[in-house]
């Protein structure tokens, strides 16, 4: 096991919940698209 600091910790893990978000916000706005006519 490698020991991690506190601070590259808290970088992985933010990092990680952007990554997280990203994805919930792009299979969000295509399913409004794919929901909604108005944009076509």
């Amino acid at each position: 096991m490698s020991i991690v600091s506190p601070i590259e910790y808290t970088i992985q893990q933010k990092r990680g919940n952007y990554v997280d978000n990203l994805m919930i916000a792009s299979q969000l706005w295509l399913h409004i698209l794919l929901i909604s006519p108005n944009f076509h």
